[in-house]
């Protein structure tokens, strides 16, 4: 439903563990009348043309962008954990985390999760936005599905490299002047969002088994 700006009230209920600069709070709208022609439903046919108002296409590349969030949520922990490991040691040794197997296993692993993740959504989306601008609409069900589960796949494997170079990264990671704990707070509060739910595997995977989604949109 679209409705004036005026007719909402906001309500400031954006207290949350991380993203707090994003101010989501709710809207609050009461007694408004909307008429019919200022209402849609996501998945029924889209009275203009274009594949931006295409309902097969448009959750995935709003969903797209939560994605890319996520990925940059991860790449700056990685460059602010380098950074720490080339500067910092532990409680127990002065010896830089760098010089330590373990965080070379770590950091290379992360940045194959975080590099990895990134490619497979920039190749599916931009093989549906593709086919959809080339008006091919009609069999966009195999690109969607693929677009889909990159978007998930990218956003929890942001969360878990993240959570690697934490880890990794000890007492040091716990404060404020290297970031890596906002970073931490931030990508977790991310992962809450509905396009990052384990669930969308599992729907992902009812479609590749040919079997009948159990939501909308695949």
């Amino acid at each position: 439903m679209i409705v004036p700006a005026d007719a909402a009230a906001i309500e400031e209920t954006w207290s949350t563990l991380g993203m707090r600069g994003t101010g989501s709070s709710d809207l609050v709208i009461e007694e408004a009348f909307v008429p019919g022609e200022r209402t849609f439903l996501l998945y029924d046919p889209s009275c203009l043309d274009g594949p931006l108002y295409n309902p097969r296409t448009v959750l995935v590349t709003s969903w797209a962008l939560v994605a890319a969030n996520a990925l940059v949520m991860a790449r700056g922990p990685m460059d602010a954990f380098v950074r720490l490991a080339t500067e910092s040691g532990s409680t127990t040794t002065s010896a830089l985390l760098r010089d330590r197997r373990p965080i070379q296993t770590t950091v290379g692993e992360a940045e194959a999760m975080i590099s990895g993740a990134r490619t497979y959504v920039l190749d599916t989306v931009g093989a549906m936005w593709e086919s959809a601008c080339q008006g091919t609409s009609t069999s966009l069900g195999p690109q969607v599905l693929q677009a889909r589960l990159a978007i998930t796949h990218a956003i929890r494997e942001s969360i878990r490299a993240v959570a690697m170079l934490f880890y990794a990264a000890g007492t040091n990671a716990i404060h404020e002047r290297n970031d890596l704990e906002l970073f931490f707070r931030d990508i977790h509060t991310a992962g809450q969002h509905i396009a990052a739910l384990r669930s969308n595997f599992e729907y992902g995977g009812q479609a590749l088994l040919g079997l009948r989604p159990g939501a909308s949109g695949w």
